[in-house]
């Protein structure tokens, strides 16, 4: 009986020692399986990063393109409204001549000819001389 008993307690720390090897088994595959989970959701992290980062970039290349394209746009539209102005002064400048110059020769000079003598006279004035007088 004596015999028996020792072999059931031993075979109870034969047991034992298994399921305790069971146990560290089961917990380094947990452990293992973790570090794998970590490892991956480490892999997504960066990957999403890396696609949120392309994503700004490209944002931000095209948020550059429209600007660069909305301020050419404004120089061209500035550039034909300063040429229209400069047309429309031409203009009114060369009427305006012409109302003076029939005053000061008190002459009656035909509308052709008074208009002939202002182009002539605006053709003389080139527009970086009147730019260079008006800085001095």
């Amino acid at each position: 009986m004596l015999d028996e008993r020792q072999k059931r307690i031993a075979k109870g720390l034969e047991d034992a020692e298994a399921a305790e090897r069971d146990r560290q088994l089961a917990a380094n595959e947990r452990e293992a399986a973790l570090a794998d989970s970590r490892k991956e959701a480490q892999a997504l992290l960066a990957r999403a990063s890396k696609i949120a980062e392309d994503s700004r970039a490209e944002t931000l290349a095209q948020a550059k393109g429209e600007a660069q394209k909305l301020i050419d746009r404004a120089r061209e539209e500035i550039t034909a409204e300063r040429e229209k102005a400069m047309a429309e002064l031409r203009s009114q400048v060369a009427d305006l001549a012409l109302d003076a110059a029939g005053k000061l020769v008190r002459s009656e000079m035909n509308g052709e000819t008074q208009r002939r003598l202002v182009e002539q006279f605006l053709e003389d004035v080139k527009p970086g001389d009147a730019a260079q007088s008006e800085r001095n």
